[in-house]
């Protein structure tokens, strides 16, 4: 008994060499056959992510305008008249209202959705709506500029204005 364990002892990294030859008599033949990387795609992956982080990079990349004008220069410049200026200010300001309308409904939607559990369809939906707020924001901050008269307002003279300060 004790021999033929001592000979499987010494049996066994042979074993291994002969195991570890085999695989590599394997990967030669099949290595040639397989490639991962082309058949993924690897090098178009590495392209998209880089332009994908470009374009990421470009988003939150605040570029300061080097013209600095008056409301009344643009005014001047883009040859409007005092009914043009009237028209687009409630032109905006209907907009934004179609955007508010439509991003409550939207809400109420994502709402009653997410209230079913039905979580698929209501992220969705609020997101949808998120982007209507958005909208609607960017269309009334217009009206509000137009009505001001005053190009670069920010956000907390804008929310000034809705609170009626």
């Amino acid at each position: 008994m004790q021999n033929s364990n001592y000979s499987l002892y010494y049996l066994r990294p042979t074993i291994v060499c002969e195991l570890s030859m085999i695989i590599r008599g394997i990967k030669k033949v099949v290595k040639p056959f397989v490639d991962f990387p082309k058949w993924m795609g690897l090098k178009d992956v590495k392209v998209n992510a880089s332009m994908l982080f470009s374009n990421v990079k470009a988003i939150f990349t605040y570029n300061k305008t080097n013209r600095t004008e008056t409301f009344e220069n643009a005014v001047v410049r883009l040859g409007l008249t005092e009914k043009d200026l009237v028209e687009r200010s409630q032109q905006y300001k209907y907009t934004a209202m179609v955007y508010l309308g439509l991003a409550l409904v939207t809400l109420a939607y994502a709402v009653f959705l997410l209230i079913g559990q039905h979580y698929l369809g209501g992220l969705p939906a609020a997101c949808i709506a998120m982007l209507f707020l958005v909208f609607a924001f960017r269309n009334h901050f217009w009206f509000f500029q137009i009505r001001r008269r005053k190009l670069g307002c920010t956000v907390k003279e804008w929310f000034n204005y809705i609170i009626g300060k």
